[in-house]
């Protein structure tokens, strides 16, 4: 319903209400807070996306996109360091329980992080830093599956970013 309410007809406002409902009814549920976060997101209204991700992780830290959600939507607001934090608690919390997807996912967030003019001044941390986390979060995608070719590309691309051309080409 609520992509049918944000993309089909372009009324977020009524899958705000909607979702809102669904929360109150079930504040417990980690999906539905995810989802508010998305509409908020949707809206450009960031730090309320950012409460509603935060509840969505507070109550299942295991779960890898919620975390990358909250990534996405301090990215949005241009809190790189915000950012960077929420990936590597994802790491951290949720890394044991991820799949390839998850881990993938991870390495993509970190390294748009990276790609940002403004992460080593936002962040704290030097982006080369950034993009060797990145490519260990694709090393895990990989090790779980081996055949995920999208994982060898984007591990390619922040290998060349680090000049490391040879392990690229090996990549690519």
């Amino acid at each position: 319903i609520t992509q049918a309410y944000v993309f089909g007809l372009n009324r977020p406002d009524l899958a705000l209400d909607a979702t809102r409902r669904g929360v109150a009814l079930t504040p417990q549920e980690a999906g539905a807070w995810n989802v508010l976060g998305y509409i908020y997101e949707y809206m450009k209204r960031y730090p309320d996306a950012i409460d509603a991700y935060r509840h969505a992780v507070n109550i299942n830290p295991r779960q890898g996109n919620f975390w990358n959600n909250l990534a996405a939507a301090y990215s949005e607001e241009n809190n790189h360091r915000a950012a960077l934090q929420a990936l590597e608690k994802q790491a951290q919390v949720a890394g044991p329980y991820q799949n390839d997807a998850l881990w993938y996912d991870l390495g993509n967030g970190l390294s748009t992080i990276a790609a940002s003019t403004r992460v080593g001044a936002s962040s704290r941390k030097p982006s080369d830093q950034v993009l060797r986390e990145a490519i260990n979060a694709y090393n895990q995608c990989l090790r779980l599956n081996p055949r995920y070719a999208n994982a060898y590309n984007n591990r390619g691309v922040a290998e060349q970013a680090l000049g490391d051309s040879q392990a690229a080409l090996n990549d690519y």
